[in-house]
């Protein structure tokens, strides 16, 4: 098992980036981000059970939105990955300074030995590519305190 984890600080209210990235039917940034979903979500659970694929440039990856606790906190997993045997994600939001502190924190497990650490650098940039995205198109600057591109 290797991990990986990220800080960054949207300059936008918690509630807003709850809204952003706590939707796991609808893309957040619609010029960069594309989302498919397969398996709708128990409403009774916030959406809980939802299976959908994300696509950002060539990356595509398929989720299964897990729990949420609106709104500081929701925990997904990637699933049928070829390089994965498990990735699990929990992503922590906090009020900071006038903005939203996102800490993200995944740990995987390699399909294959030794492949630990590139895996870690591939998704922690994928990661970031999507938080840039999302960025780009709702306008609220991102600083990055921690753990930056991979």
């Amino acid at each position: 098992m290797v991990s990986f984890a990220l800080e960054r600080k949207f300059n936008m209210p918690l509630d807003q980036v709850w809204s952003i990235l706590s939707d796991f039917a609808n893309t957040p940034a619609p010029d960069d981000v594309t989302v498919i979903v397969e398996k709708e979500g128990d409403p009774d659970k916030h959406g809980a059970g939802l299976v959908r694929q994300t696509i950002v440039g060539k990356d595509k990856v398929r989720q299964h939105l897990i729990s949420l606790n609106p709104p500081h906190l929701y925990t997904y997993q990637i699933i049928d990955h070829p390089m994965m045997k498990e990735y699990q994600a929990r992503v922590d939001l906090k009020e900071s300074e006038g903005g939203t502190l996102i800490h993200y924190q995944a740990d995987i497990k390699p399909a294959f030995p030794l492949t630990g650490k590139l895996l870690c650098a591939k998704c922690k940039s994928g990661v970031n590519s999507y938080l840039d995205a999302i960025e780009r198109h709702h306008g609220g600057k991102v600083e990055d305190p921690i753990g930056g591109p991979a």
